[in-house]
């Protein structure tokens, strides 16, 4: 299985998304969310290119939905690098930078 890593940006995103599960639904609904999308970011590390291209976001982009959320990635030699983790109903072209290796990683 591929490696995955995350940029500063979706490490945020995905503790929004925890924290408004949590608000909204609960602890036992924000775990398995949470949980779910997890699951989610293993499957597309062990098959890196099985999310259809985005050339109309950005060179390299890939996306696939978990959940209401819509995770934006790239592959790299690794695995892949988890640029955002929006909801779907945001745009992708007004929230994403065209070039995903200007973003910051994650301290891992």
């Amino acid at each position: 299985m591929g490696e995955i890593e995350y940029t500063q940006a979706a490490v945020e995103d995905i503790i929004e998304a925890g924290v408004e599960s949590l608000l909204q639904w609960g602890a036992d609904q924000k775990a398995r969310y949470i949980a779910n999308l997890r699951v989610r970011l293993d499957r597309l590390a062990a098959f890196p290119f099985s999310a259809p291209a985005r050339p109309d976001i950005g060179l390299g982009y890939r996306s696939t939905p978990s959940g209401s959320h819509v995770i934006y990635y790239v592959v790299v030699p690794a695995g892949i690098r988890v640029i955002r983790f929006m909801p779907g109903v945001r745009d992708p072209a007004r929230h994403l930078l065209s070039d995903p290796f200007e973003y910051r990683l994650a301290e891992q």
